[in-house]
């Protein structure tokens, strides 16, 4: 057996419990190594195991004197086993060892569970930023930069396909430029200016519709359109306002040339159709039919210091002398050309 001088200095077993009563809970250790107890030297376990705990003598006060003495249960977990640590779900929930009936869940709260096993709540709800306001104000923004930005680009795209047939008509390093804005409605459908030492500029200002009908040429389906110049001459709007844009850009393109004299720079752009037309990656052919429409329908609707006649120009003349076409389809063009150039505007 062993001693008092045995035992000195040796972490000694709890005493024994004969209450069996519940056993206190207590949180879960968060380092089960550094929460278990000390290991025993081997003699104190032995010791230990060779005397076990004590059972309580005689019935309980309760029991009435002759019967006999009823088992004691056997002790939890913590009471039989050293440095155990009490996980007990019934002493939780506040029963009797052994339970007779099963625990009620309503006794852990709104989970079930003990109240160990019963995970946090979850962090609450933080509103966000964006809102049904702050996504009106978006969709404001990107309206409002979309606005902005869509017409430079179109114009930009419109003015880098006509800059070769700009400088081509007016053989110096010149190209147009396109309305970004309501400015058009302020300026005639072409215009070349002057810059502050008299010069001429290197650029011709266009309006909205004129660009638009070049913008279609430059298209698969505008080139299409285009075929009507070589049939009956029945063109769709979009087409003739094309004969009337590279009418209008082939006179500017005079002006760039040097020409300032209103009459001089009409007789010199008709004298160009065919060059005009195959610039814009037309034919000759089709090239002549936009001179027969400049000449026949748009000079006619120009002021006087703008007419030219067989007399006093030459392209005129020999227009005249060999026309394009049938005499139906250049008839048939010149009607559409000339109502959309008096829509358009005289230039």
């Amino acid at each position: 057996m062993p001693t008092a001088a045995d035992d000195e200095g040796v972490s000694q077993p709890p005493p024994p419990r004969d209450d069996h009563s519940p056993v206190p809970w207590s949180p879960p250790p968060t380092d089960f190594n550094a929460a278990a107890a000390p290991p025993w030297p081997p003699e104190a376990s032995q010791a230990w195991h060779a005397s076990p705990p004590s059972q309580p003598q005689g019935p309980p006060a309760s029991q009435p004197q002759g019967q006999p003495a009823s088992q004691a249960p056997p002790l939890p977990l913590a009471d039989r086993v050293p440095g155990a640590v009490a996980h007990d779900v019934y002493a939780h929930a506040g029963a009797s060892w052994p339970p007779t009936t099963p625990p009620d869940p309503s006794q852990f709260g709104p989970m079930s569970g003990p109240p160990h096993l019963i995970p946090p709540p979850p962090p609450p709800d933080r509103p966000s930023g964006w809102n049904g306001p702050a996504f009106g104000m978006l969709a404001i923004f990107l309206l409002a930069l979309t606005a902005l930005l869509w017409p430079q680009y179109r114009a930009r795209m419109t003015e880098r396909k006509v800059g070769p047939l700009v400088a081509g008509l007016s053989q110096r390093n010149a190209g147009a430029r396109c309305p970004r804005y309501i400015t058009a409605i302020f300026t005639n459908v072409g215009s070349v200016s002057l810059d502050a030492s008299g010069e001429i500029n290197d650029y011709t200002d266009l309006t909205g519709p004129i660009c638009d009908g070049l913008r279609r040429l430059y298209t698969p389906e505008g080139k299409a359109e285009m075929q009507c110049l070589l049939t009956d001459g029945r063109c769709p709007p979009s087409a003739v306002k094309s004969v009337v844009a590279l009418s209008v850009v082939a006179h500017e393109s005079m002006h760039l040339r040097g020409i300032l004299d209103e009459a001089a720079a009409e007789c010199t752009s008709i004298g160009e159709g065919i060059r005009t037309g195959e610039l814009a990656g037309l034919t000759a052919e089709q090239g002549r039919m936009i001179a027969w429409a400049h000449y026949a329908a748009l000079n006619p609707n120009t002021p006087e210091q703008y007419n030219v006649t067989p007399q006093n120009c030459p392209a005129v003349a020999e227009l005249q002398q060999n026309p394009p076409g049938n005499e139906a389809s250049r008839d048939q063009l010149a009607r559409l050309a000339q109502q959309t150039w008096v829509t358009l505007g005289d230039g």
